[in-house]
């Protein structure tokens, strides 16, 4: 007869009973609340992005700051998000912006801070302004329930750029950002080329939207330039030019965007006239062409000599021409404000 197997001993008296592996508890499917886990809304920094992304913007050079962290905080998170090309300073990030524009012919885009991030753009964007070259701007900005009060870094960014942009805009809540992003890309590239602002308040940007619209739908259609010039007015020109005493070639950048360098060449070869530049036009002329000597060619300054229509140019007799005959720049004029 088998001995009964001896119980257990009990623990002395506060002592935690033994755990046994029958008492194990089963898994539990529920899992326990995250309270950390991430909001998945669609910010107004993300719509943003998204309409970079949906304009094929390949480059943004900016400097991070407080105001314009969460459009930061937004491309580091899209997935085909432009690259990002962190400068030294505000007015590099301007610059950098113009000359991608300038080269590519697509709107370079730069971001900076409220305040004087914003201010360091000035002469980037000014200067996109004065040679036509497509450049976006998104800067920072206090939030609106701050705007008027001098709140810390508060500037009229929108006020400063009016003079140099072809349009700025103020957005003012989230569903607003996407759309105002993506109509300042186009037109920064549409009919003769030239700078556009984004002001982003901070809490339009870290807010929800409200609407799932494309950032990309509904913009309006830029008026786009022909392929070709009119007819009529090619004959005008040709008119003008025929009955012109002492005719003059006044040649600018708009003959760079054309790419129709050789075509002036051909022109002013052929009938022998002698050519003014502006300075985004110098290079366009060989100094070899005999229509383009030192003596019968000159630059002149650009908003003075477009204004008024009536250039002096450098001739051997010193007299001045009467009859300026621009090269055809085949783009369209600015927006009208």
């Amino acid at each position: 007869m088998s001995e009964p197997a001896p119980a257990a001993a009990r623990p002395a008296e506060g002592e935690p009973e033994p755990r046994h592996d029958d008492d194990r508890a089963e898994p539990s499917d529920e899992q326990p609340a995250d309270h950390d886990e991430p909001s998945t809304a669609t910010t107004g920094a993300d719509a943003a992005i998204a309409a970079l992304e949906a304009a094929g913007v390949e480059y943004v050079f900016g400097v991070q700051g407080g105001a314009i962290m969460p459009v930061y905080d937004a491309l580091a998170e899209a997935d085909a998000a432009p690259t990002h090309v962190t400068m030294a300073h505000e007015q590099a990030a301007a610059h950098a912006a113009d000359a991608y524009g300038q080269v590519t012919g697509t709107p370079g885009v730069c971001m900076a801070t409220s305040g004087p991030g914003a201010t360091n753009l000035v002469t980037g964007i000014a200067d996109a302004d004065m040679d036509s070259d497509p450049l976006v701007a998104l800067t920072g900005q206090v939030p609106t329930a701050f705007l008027g009060n001098d709140a810390f870094q508060e500037t009229d960014t929108v006020g400063v750029t009016r003079p140099i942009t072809k349009e700025n805009y103020v957005a003012g809540e989230a569903d607003a950002v996407g759309p105002a992003v993506g109509e300042a890309v186009e037109l920064a590239g549409a009919g003769r080329p030239g700078p556009t602002l984004v002001d982003l308040p901070k809490d339009a940007s870290t807010a929800a939207m409200t609407t799932d619209a494309d950032p990309a739908a509904g913009l309006p259609e830029y008026y786009e330039a022909p392929e070709r010039a009119d007819g009529a007015a090619v004959d005008a020109a040709a008119d003008a030019f025929a009955r012109a005493e002492r005719p003059l070639v006044l040649a600018g950048g708009g003959v760079v965007k054309a790419a129709a360098s050789e075509e002036l060449r051909a022109f002013v070869e052929r009938f022998d006239v002698p050519v003014v530049t502006t300075m985004p036009g110098l290079g366009r002329c060989r100094r070899t062409t005999s229509a383009v000597s030192p003596l019968r060619a000159c630059t002149a300054p650009a908003p003075r000599t477009w204004r008024s229509h009536t250039p002096t140019a450098c001739s051997r007799s010193g007299r001045a021409s009467t009859t300026a005959s621009r090269a055809a720049s085949r783009r369209s004029p600015r927006k009208p404000r």
